[in-house]
C-alpha cells in the first residue's frame, strides 16, 4: 500500500498480474471496481490452465525481470519463491490483528521460516478418515504410520471384505 501510494504521486500506476482463465469475468469486473476506487490499473496476463503461470513467473523472476507485480502462488511454492527473494516479506506490513484473524492453516501456507509472504485468497484442506473397526479386524491397533503401511492395510481390508474399494479421500475447498 505504501509503495502504491508513493508511486501514484508521480503519475499513472499500473500493476501487472498473471493467472489462468478461470473466473476471468469476475476479475475483470473487480479490476474495474479497483480502478474506479483507486485510479490504479491492473493488467492481466492470462495463461492456460496448469503450471504455465509458474513457468512464466519463475522465468521472469530468475532473470531479475519485473514483469509481474502481484500474483497468486500455491502454498507449496512459497518456500521456493521466498528463498529466491522473489516475495516481499509482509510480516511487519500486515497488522498483527489481521495476521491473527487468518485461519491458522491458511496463514501457515503463506509463511516461510516464521515470516508471512502472502495473504491467503483461497485455501483448501484434505481430510483423511478411516474405519477403526475395519482396521482392528485385520490386525491393526492403530492407524499405519507410512504410506507403504497404509497400502498394506488397505490391501488387507480389501481382501477381508472381498472388495476392491476400501480407501477413499474427500478433498474440500473453502474461500477465506
Amino acid at each position: 500500500m505504501v509503495i502504491v501510494l508513493t508511486v501514484s504521486l508521480f503519475g499513472i500506476v499500473e500493476l501487472n498480474t498473471i493467472f489462468g482463465p478461470e473466473d476471468l469475468t469476475y476479475y475483470l469486473k473487480r479490476n474495474q471496481e479497483f480502478y474506479d476506487l483507486t485510479g490504479i490499473r491492473v493488467n492481466i496476463t492470462v495463461v492456460p490452465y496448469g503450471r504455465d503461470q509458474n513457468a512464466k513467473l519463475m522465468a521472469s523472476m530468475s532473470s531479475r525481470g519485473s514483469q509481474y507485480d502481484v500474483f497468486v502462488v500455491d502454498c507449496v511454492e512459497v518456500p521456493r519463491y521466498a528463498e529466491a527473494g522473489w516475495l516481499l516479506d509482509l510480516t511487519d506490513i500486515i497488522p498483527e490483528s489481521v495476521r491473527n484473524d487468518i485461519i491458522p492453516f491458511a496463514r501457515d501456507g503463506m509463511s516461510y521460516e516464521g515470516r508471512l509472504y502472502g495473504l491467503p485468497w483461497y485455501s483448501e484442506w484434505k481430510s483423511f478418515a478411516y474405519n477403526k473397526a475395519m482396521l482392528n479386524k485385520v490386525g491393526y491397533s492403530e492407524f499405519p504410520k507410512t504410506w507403504d503401511e497404509v497400502i498394506g492395510a488397505v490391501a488387507k481390508v480389501a481382501r477381508s471384505r472381498d472388495s476392491e474399494v476400501c480407501l477413499s479421500m474427500v478433498l474440500g475447498t473453502k474461500s477465506v
